[in-house]
């Protein structure tokens, strides 16, 4: 088994050693071996003379701790992940020595920025892709890796990585259908599978493709476009496409998409048949008898702990699932609009969500030129509205539906970014925001990444 090992900068303020190793082993006890065979002045920092783990360090596999901390038994699958770091005073959190990596993607190009542990000073590389249209970055944290999907009005769509925290860049293959009739236009999300190398890409016109290769070869999940919904489906404002993807992290035959305008669809076996999820979902765009057809989708989230969690924004609502979409409830309907693009989830809470309102389809812009996000930590019956260092007059911008970003700590970290090119960080799950960008390009996609 191929296992990458992180080790935190307080270990590595008191010993020479790099920040990922990479191993091979099935256990942690393996994987910890292999670790000390590579950098033996690691080994009196990490375990005491019995070989076990000192009592102050902690120990993650992928985002759960150690269950054997005296023998390290606990399986490792490839492509998992170790976490080495001290424990703080008064509990075992791993978040309190971890950085953020973040992925500001504009209508101009990318900046890539990161953090200090305590999210509040940060460091930011050069604008990348100057003049591209970055359509979404994200990044893979099973191996690190880095995607940009960039587009550009008359050289078309692209697709880079970067193997070093976006200091230099890559050009890989973008999809391509095969069918002489359909063309590319833009990537407009990738999604790592749950599977080591696979990737989801969704596409604008609206398709789905798979990568089992780390991006190096694309094929068309065809079942999806060729459903017999697809007739219905429908270009909003930007286009037909699918723009979100959640891949199940623990099942690789379950995903869940969804597209403007083309509904949810759920599939159970790796997207070779797909069933659409769309039942309860106002379309208002839509004759009564075709309500479940094509649903013109947001933003959408599967909760990676709690299946059958999903949460929606729509182009009418904002919408919650407890049975994996085969009905939804509609939430939130007391916040200033039912119309918004953005959205977040905390992967450690599925009862949690935030939400970006903003006034109607025809202005797209936050009311009274107040903007706000809104919160709700018990699945949408109450909601807190965080403003505090947010703009609260004369602000007419949007925020896109990719511009809402967590970074999966604890406490929950967001980031903002907005169409008139400002960047608001919070890192207390929404209770206070500071601006730390400003002058950029409308942002398009904000996403973050611990490490």
């Amino acid at each position: 088994m191929t296992i990458d090992i992180r080790l935190a900068r307080g270990l590595r303020a008191h010993v020479q050693a790099p920040e990922l190793v990479r191993v091979h082993g099935s256990s942690a006890r393996e994987a910890m071996d292999a670790l000390l065979d590579a950098h033996p002045q690691l080994s009196t920092y990490l375990l005491d003379d019995a070989h076990r783990l000192r009592p102050h360090v902690n120990l993650f596999i992928n985002d759960e701790q150690v269950a054997d901390r005296a023998g390290l038994s606990d399986p490792l699958a490839d492509g998992d992940w170790l976490h080495i770091l001290p424990a703080v005073s008064g509990g075992s959190s791993a978040d309190a020595d971890r950085s953020v990596l973040l992925l500001v993607g504009t209508k101009k190009g990318l900046v890539v920025g990161c953090s200090d542990p305590r999210r509040t000073d940060w460091q930011w590389l050069p604008l990348a892709f100057p003049g591209w249209q970055v359509d979404y970055a994200v990044g893979d944290e099973r191996s690190g890796r880095l995607w940009a999907a960039v587009s550009h009005m008359q050289w078309g769509p692209r697709l880079h990585y970067s193997d070093d925290h976006g200091q230099t860049w890559n050009e890989a293959p973008v999809p391509a259908f095969d069918d002489g009739e359909r063309s590319l236009e833009v990537v407009w999300t990738i999604t790592p599978g749950a599977q080591n190398g696979t990737l989801y890409a969704g596409v604008m016109p609206a398709a789905l493709f798979r990568s089992d290769d780390h991006g190096a070869s694309w094929q068309e999940l065809t079942a999806l476009a060729e459903h017999p919904y697809s007739k219905h489906w429908m270009p909003g404002a930007a286009g037909l496409m699918i723009h979100h993807i959640s891949a199940d992290p623990h099942d690789p035959e379950r995903i869940i998409v969804g597209g403007s305008a083309t509904g949810v669809f759920a599939s159970n076996d790796a997207g070779r048949s797909w069933e659409p999820r769309n039942h309860g979902i106002r379309s208002d765009h839509m004759p009564p008898e075709l309500q479940d057809f094509a649903p013109c989708v947001h933003s959408l989230f599967a909760h990676p702990k709690q299946r059958g969690r999903l949460w929606q924004q729509n182009h009418f609502g904002r919408y919650r699932s407890d049975d994996d979409g085969h009905t939804w409830v509609e939430v939130g309907q007391d916040l200033p609009g039912e119309f918004g693009f953005a959205a977040a989830i905390d992967p450690h809470d599925p009862d949690a969500a935030w939400f970006v309102p903003l006034d109607f389809d025809q202005s797209r812009m936050p009311r009274g030129g107040q903007l706000a996000v809104y919160r709700t930590r018990d699945a949408g019956q109450s909601w807190q509205a965080l403003r505090d260092g947010l703009p609260q007059q004369d602000f007419h911008q949007t925020i896109y539906r990719q511009a809402l970003g967590a970074d999966g700590l604890d406490p929950l970290g967001l980031y903002l970014g907005s169409s008139g090119g400002e960047l608001y960080a919070s890192p207390d799950a929404g209770d206070s925001w500071r601006q730390i960008r400003t002058h950029l390009a409308a942002i398009t996609t904000v996403r973050a990444h611990p490490f």
